[in-house]
């Protein structure tokens, strides 16, 4: 079962409708992923298209080529390419957008890109290649072997990309990202349950340490501290608190 603040979800929501694509990052567990595949079926009948980011992605992993078949057809390349084309018929020169049938038979009214655990690989280099890819009307995938020639594919306006993202098993920064680019996307934290339980256990447990050793006053209006505690004293008695605190959780 997943259990998020409903802030947390609104604001993933918020984001979407403004346009931006959405970053949500946040501890092992805390239901990353369940929340990306969930919100785009549940809010817009939207079929999440989910694929595992791996550790060599770059450029050719996420737009790919178009290769030409014997029969006049094409095969294409790229994980946002597929999904795109998952959006429409090919009709004629043109594209028609149509529902998508979804594996399990069930009808829906676009694609979008989920891409899980995009810690794996050098994010910002991927997300600037997306950006860039999707800055028009139309994504121009290059053709294989013949240079300059390109298949372009309409990008739908409501398409989105969503992505889950482990901040503390990446060695890259949201600085390599350049201003504009941090405009068009919106990295939304979540917390677990388990993780704000025990910080009000923690806050409960100082405060109640803090309270026996004289530290805090308690008084009507909330708490005060000692008058005869300077501020350096205040902070050495909570280190050892919080060190005392850490001490009985392990034991």
């Amino acid at each position: 079962e997943l259990v998020l603040d409903s802030e947390q979800i609104a604001h993933v929501v918020t984001n979407l409708l403004l346009g931006k694509h959405v970053i949500i990052s946040g501890p092992t567990g805390c239901g990353k992923t369940t929340l990306a595949r969930m919100l785009p079926a549940l809010v817009w009948n939207i079929y999440p298209d989910l694929v595992q980011v791996l550790s060599n992605w770059g450029s050719e992993e996420l737009l790919g080529q178009v290769y030409p078949l014997p029969d006049g057809g094409v095969a294409v390349s790229g994980t946002l390419t597929r999904t795109l084309l998952k959006n429409y018929t090919a009709r004629g020169e043109g594209y028609l957008r149509t529902r998508y049938r979804a594996p399990n038979g069930a009808q829906y009214d676009g694609v979008w890109l989920v891409l899980d655990e995009l810690d794996n690989c050098d994010w910002p280099a991927l997300l600037a290649d997306f950006l860039a890819a999707s800055d028009s009307a139309f994504l121009a995938i290059p053709v294989s072997g013949s240079p300059g020639e390109h298949l372009d594919i309409p990008l739908p306006t409501d398409f989105r990309l969503l992505a889950t993202f482990n901040s503390q098993d990446s060695p890259f920064t949201v600085e390599r990202l350049s201003q504009s680019n941090r405009r068009r996307l919106a990295f939304v934290e979540l917390r677990s349950p388990a993780d704000e339980e025990a910080e009000r256990e923690a806050a409960d447990f100082i405060k109640l340490m803090a309270e026996r050793s004289g530290l805090l006053h308690a008084q009507p209006e909330g708490y005060t501290f000692g008058d005869h505690l300077t501020l350096q004293e205040f902070l050495a008695a909570m280190y050892l608190v919080e060190n005392r605190y850490g001490q009985e959780r392990l034991e």
